[in-house]
């Protein structure tokens, strides 16, 4: 009955918790699902919440995001053999016998699968060097990913294939990955690419930690 959700990615987390929800929240939601930040809750108050018994459903859910000290205590004292309550953590450090659930990043076959069902609700394809770009300039990261994709399908209200020339438009690029594709054009002598990378770059960046980036 204890989970600990590990991994940065907030769309992954998100559902994470939405699955927990949709298997044990049938109804009563306002009673039987509790979700809040821990990081300053005391163990005292944590002990009270995952104590308390589910009204209308077989389990209670317990959702404490970054929990502190005294709430990793409180959980691992806690006596989980015989309770209705399912508790699950975000990101706790030292969590004793709870299971993990992986939130950092999905298999790349897994997220080009999730882009093209995305894409193909919205009557739309993807070429297939614009979706490797997509996934490395969003550095896999599905929280990225979803945003690029909700600009590049109000872009393209006039098209049916999402081109290499419109991501790289329209995608911003994480710093490693931009990294890369500037030190690949120096190496390529493509300036005309250098120059779009380095004022793309410059928007969120100085030049200053431009060139602390490239080293």
């Amino acid at each position: 009955n204890l989970y600990n959700i590990t991994g940065s990615d907030g769309f992954l987390v998100k559902q994470a918790i939405t699955n927990f929800k949709y298997a044990l929240i049938k109804d009563f939601e306002e009673f039987d699902y509790y979700k809040a930040d821990a990081e300053a809750m005391k163990g005292s108050e944590a002990n009270a919440i995952i104590s308390t018994l589910p009204l209308g459903n077989e389990y209670r859910l317990v959702v404490l995001v970054n929990p502190s000290s005294e709430v990793v205590k409180a959980i691992n004292n806690f006596d989980f053999e015989n309770s209705q309550v399912v508790v699950v953590c975000v990101n706790a450090d030292k969590l004793n016998n709870a299971e993990i659930v992986d939130c950092d990043k999905l298999e790349r076959a897994d997220i080009s699968k999730y882009v093209l069902n995305y894409l193909s609700k919205n009557k739309l394809s993807i070429q297939e060097r614009a979706l490797d770009y997509l996934i490395e300039a969003t550095n896999a990261n599905m929280s990225k990913i979803n945003n690029e994709l909700s600009k590049l399908t109000a872009y393209c209200v006039d098209c049916d294939t999402i081109t290499m020339d419109i991501v790289t438009n329209l995608v911003s690029n994480t710093n490693e990955y931009a990294v890369y594709m500037l030190t690949n054009a120096i190496d390529n002598k493509d300036y005309t690419n250098y120059q779009k990378i380095l004022n793309e770059m410059s928007k969120n960046a100085s030049m200053g930690e431009i060139y602390s980036y490239l080293g």
